[in-house]
């Protein structure tokens, strides 16, 4: 198991294809070599997985491109008071941020739509999560990379509804590129694994100043019968952050 992952979120990391869970040492699994975002068991699951990752990969890749870009420029990614952070900071650090709280945004994920309850809204809803950095300058290495970001806000909305208010940022636009090819790679995803007996794949966009992330939250089990629902979601969710809990 990652050093950095607690055993649920380490569980939660799936082939893309197959959905088999990571379990290291004995079982790792391998990275794209392109974008570094999806993971599979082989070569062979990566090669049927294509077809529908393909889009989301070459978004990925191009985000990532623009980051390095507007490092090389000069341009920095969120200001915070009189300091401004290098974007490519807030990308490294947020991106292992999410793979350490994973679980966590899933539970927060189920809750907000009431999934248990509301099974449809995973074709019809997203939860936006935005973060801030509890940092103010390149943390240390021996900073926590489970408490570098806090919760600021959350809201749950349609995907007309998200759609609309994205297109009105175009800092977001810029940054993340066709985030409307992300959803509908997502959402196609989604319908294949209904069809296979599963809830679907529903969509948590995460972000932080002017970067977003888009993911993918799967839930190969079409019963949820045995999750509670709890009003108090976001402060369980802040507190996870503020704590660092490793679930």
């Amino acid at each position: 198991m990652s050093k950095q992952l607690g055993p649920l979120s380490q569980e939660s990391k799936q082939c893309q294809h197959c959905y088999k869970p990571e379990s290291p040492p004995a079982f790792k699994l391998l990275s794209c070599s392109s974008c570094h975002r999806a993971h599979y068991c082989n070569k062979e699951c990566q090669k049927n997985d294509w077809p529908k990752h393909k889009v989301l990969c070459k978004v990925n890749t191009e985000t990532r491109s623009r980051l390095k870009e507007d490092r090389r420029k000069g341009e920095v990614g969120l200001p915070l008071g009189s300091v401004s952070l290098d974007a490519n900071t807030i990308e490294s650090k947020l991106k292992l941020f999410l793979q350490i709280h994973k679980a966590g945004l899933c539970w927060a994920f189920i809750q907000a739509l009431e999934l248990r309850d509301h099974p449809s809204r995973i074709d019809t809803h997203l939860l936006y999560v935005h973060l801030e950095p509890t940092f103010t300058a390149k943390p240390s290495s021996s900073a926590d990379p489970a408490k570098l970001f806090r919760l600021s806000s959350t809201m749950l909305s349609t995907y007309d509804e998200t759609f609309d208010y994205l297109a009105s940022d175009p800092a977001v636009i810029r940054r993340m590129g066709p985030v409307h090819e992300q959803i509908a790679a997502i959402r196609a995803e989604s319908a294949a694994l209904k069809a296979k007996g599963g809830m679907g794949i529903g969509v948590e966009l995460i972000a932080c100043g002017p970067m977003m992330h888009v993911m993918p939250v799967g839930l190969p089990d079409g019963d949820l019968e045995g999750v509670d629902l709890r009003k108090d979601w976001e402060s369980v969710l802040a507190g996870t952050f503020e704590r660092g809990l490793r679930l």
